[in-house]
């Protein structure tokens, strides 16, 4: 019997590990007897963050390409200076559209930074931080009460390096729709936390056969060569024909920040619009 008793208090352990109904910590410090992904969501479990997030291409081709509207993912070694710039006027304080634009990235310490900018339309407008990285994108305040006919922003919102040489990330307009947030299919995992894969998706175009690679860099922050941090192949899918659907059951998939994690796409011919989404959970050491 005290067998039997060890064998179930041990698989409770285990099944609550694993983000089902284990008592884990609130902010608060407070047990947590719930639905663990719920409770995640609510932000209630301490020192763990769930991330999603989705990126989608255009006119993806032969070559292995970054799933992002603008099919760049910046790494650079050193943390940039960034700027802001509309392609419309319209996009600036007062006016009908985007009045100020945020970016969710990782900056100098390889921290988690937010940064908000007021725009000026097609006059470009500087961060004060510097990234190392930028995952994502967002308008934060409009002129334009948006609707089904008129969408937040006017032109393409871009995010580049000071003086226009590199694209960080855009902000979209299709048949002249705003989207007001990036398309950016990779993330990095900041310092200080370990990331788990644990969901992603992929479409594609009817008719096209995409193969999908999803890679990982970590060691981001070893800065001088030889460099640790080898981009590496983390899944790779050939011929998908319709959705791609991948969870992911157990964590042996963790990353230890600072750690790159990116889908690229190709197509044997052609070119095809392709989309993922995917979800991570970020636990800090």
């Amino acid at each position: 019997m005290k067998r039997l008793s060890a064998f179930i208090l041990l698989f409770a352990f285990a099944f609550s590990a694993y983000g089902q109904t284990g008592e884990e910590r609130d902010a608060a410090g407070n047990g947590i007897r719930s639905d663990f992904l719920i409770e995640l969501a609510k932000g209630d479990v301490r020192d763990h963050i769930v991330i999603h997030k989705f990126g989608a291409a255009n006119d993806i081709g032969t070559a292995w390409t970054l799933v992002s509207s603008s099919k760049t993912y910046q790494t650079p070694a050193t943390a940039q200076a960034l700027e802001a710039v509309s392609t419309s006027d319209s996009d600036s304080t007062g006016n009908a559209g985007l009045q100020s634009v945020c970016v969710d990235g990782l900056g100098s310490g390889w921290q988690l930074l937010t940064e908000c900018v007021s725009l000026r339309g097609t006059q470009e407008v500087n961060f004060d931080s510097t990234f190392f990285r930028v995952f994502r994108l967002y308008g934060n305040s409009t002129g334009t009460y948006a609707n089904t006919a008129a969408s937040s922003q006017v032109g393409t919102i871009t995010i580049e390096t000071q003086g226009g040489s590199d694209v960080w990330g855009t902000l979209a307009v299709e048949a002249s729709f705003g989207f007001g947030q990036s398309l950016i299919g990779a993330y990095t995992v900041p310092r200080g936390y370990k990331g788990y894969v644990m969901h992603y998706h992929v479409d594609s175009e009817s008719t096209k056969i995409p193969s999908i690679a999803l890679f990982r860099r970590c060691n981001a922050d070893d800065l001088s060569a030889p460099y640790a941090g080898v981009m590496r192949l983390f899944n790779l899918h050939r011929g998908i024909l319709g959705p791609l659907e991948v969870h992911f059951e157990s964590p042996s998939n963790g990353v230890i920040g600072p750690c790159d994690i990116g889908f690229f796409a190709r197509v044997p011919s052609n070119t095809a619009d392709i989309s993922v989404q995917f979800e991570l959970l970020l636990v800090k050491e």
